[in-house]
């Protein structure tokens, strides 16, 4: 369980990568600063509710916040390229084709572009163990970025086959279930689906050009 001292630690280390002040938290919170102040001096927590606005503030997870949770694979001494911040260096060296970026670097690179659904520093904090993040992130980046998902989490692997469709893969993950059921299916029955597929293309041909 987190202390007082340790939660204000955290906090002044986010604010110091953000550029910000505890004024300027507490302002958001509405709360008095000196009170964060008191937080560190008398070792106590917050109230819970306090404690889920710092984490949406600070775009931190609450489990990390107080209990340093997940906070896993982060060292990149040893997890190497498979460290999250070995990841988190490769969407940018993949959206700038240059390796080694600085921080601001790399954060120039992010608000340049709408390619990230999440903030530079929500990635940064997940990079450093803070937040989780579902696979399906990682996918929709692989997909955006035009790169395959193995490289994007190993570092193994950048180059897509020549035939790579991105179109058909999008279609593909949104369709997740039907592909998989049609990949189940035995080669004659694959054949009378595929036919099937092909008179419906035809009709739905007919039906649009019968309504120009």
């Amino acid at each position: 369980m987190c202390s007082g001292i340790k939660l204000v630690k955290k906090i002044d280390q986010i604010l110091e990568e953000q550029g910000r002040t505890r004024k300027s938290l507490a302002d958001e919170l509405k709360i008095v600063p000196a009170t964060m102040a008191t937080w560190k001096t008398r070792d106590i927590l917050p109230p819970a509710d306090t404690l889920s606005k710092i984490a949406d503030q600070l775009e931190v997870s609450l489990d990390w916040l107080i209990a340093d949770y997940p906070g896993w694979g982060v060292d990149k001494e040893t997890f190497g390229e498979y460290s999250r911040e070995a990841v988190r260096e490769r969407f940018y060296k993949i959206l700038t084709n240059k390796d080694g970026l600085t921080e601001e670097e790399m954060k120039a690179a992010h608000t340049a572009t709408i390619v990230f659904p999440i903030s530079y520093q929500a990635l940064k904090n997940w990079a450093k163990g803070r937040i989780s993040l579902d696979m399906y992130f990682f996918l929709q980046m692989a997909f955006k970025l035009n790169t395959n998902i193995q490289y994007l989490l190993t570092g193994e692997d950048d180059k897509l086959p020549k035939d790579f469709d991105p179109v058909l893969f999008k279609a593909a993950r949104e369709n997740a279930n039907s592909v998989h059921c049609l990949y189940n299916l035995s080669e004659d029955k694959k054949q009378i689906i595929s036919d099937m597929l092909n008179k419906l293309m035809e009709l739905e041909h007919l039906e649009h050009v019968s309504k120009k």
